[in-house]
């Protein structure tokens, strides 16, 4: 029996969690909820600041010792090297405790932080994350290893990028957090936050890890932040064109679309 353990700040995450789910005689698990420990442990979650979230990180520093095998699926919004190291903190923690890490892997979802793709765009990635979590679940079955190569000033300096994201970064991030007159307070942020970081007058503490649930579960989009997204979107509304072919900036997707290994 395999244990999916996920974290999603937006949505993506879980809806990989669940497509793998369907693939696979597993069991999926929220970790910020109660949890058991699987035979192999499959874990999920969304690359931020070129690193794991900080929530992910606590959760595998409390897991017992133990010589289970783990395999790794993170999800970005490109294929650039610099996602492609985002584990390795990750998998430092649990080899640590004796977890043998035989898996990880990194399945593009549609941007939802810093730009907005265009919705054609999103469909495709979404689509195409389909068929390679299908092929994930293949190999994880068949015992495939799949790790990425340990270059180590590379892993140096992308730790140092994501600490400074994950440690002053977020804990200023907070500032540019706003709320719009128009809020209804229906408290939907505050129960939300894996943080606990809005208190119930709406106000954002210096505990946020920028996972931006709170964007993109606020009923009404009253809440938003200066130079980011100011409403999420939503995976079940965008509509899959075949014939789309993505152009400028995005052309770099096609290979990445087409190669389901990749």
């Amino acid at each position: 029996m395999y244990g999916i353990y996920y974290f999603s700040g937006t949505g993506n995450t879980k809806a990989l969690a669940d497509m793998l789910n369907g693939h696979l005689d597993s069991r999926v698990y929220n970790i910020e909820k109660d949890f058991d420990l699987e035979e192999e442990l499959i874990f999920l979650y969304p690359v931020h600041g070129f690193g794991v979230p900080k929530i992910v990180l606590d959760f595998a520093r409390s897991l017992p010792e133990s010589s289970k095998k783990v395999h790794i699926i993170r999800n970005g919004a490109d294929h650039i090297r610099l996602n492609y190291y985002a584990s390795f903190k990750l998998i430092e923690i649990l080899e640590q405790k004796g977890y043998k890490v035989l898996y990880d892997r990194l399945v593009v979802m549609p941007a939802n932080f810093l730009v907005d793709y265009p919705d054609p765009l999103k469909a495709m990635l979404y689509h195409a994350a389909k068929k390679k979590i299908s092929h994930a679940a293949k190999e994880i079955k068949e015992g495939m290893i799949r790790r990425f190569d340990s270059n180590t000033l590379l892993v140096s300096l992308f730790n140092k990028i994501h600490d400074m994201q994950s440690g002053p970064g977020s804990e200023s991030y907070y500032k540019y957090f706003k709320v719009a007159d128009y809020c209804i307070n229906c408290k939907t942020c505050v129960n939300n936050c894996p943080m606990n970081n809005i208190d119930d007058q709406i106000n954002f503490g210096q505990n946020c890890i920028m996972c931006l649930r709170c964007v993109y579960n606020c009923p009404v989009h009253a809440i938003y932040s200066k130079g980011m997204l100011k409403k999420g979107y939503s995976l079940k509304t965008i509509k899959y064109d075949q014939n789309y072919k993505p152009r400028g900036f995005y052309k770099h997707f096609i290979k990445y679309v087409n190669n389901i290994e990749k």
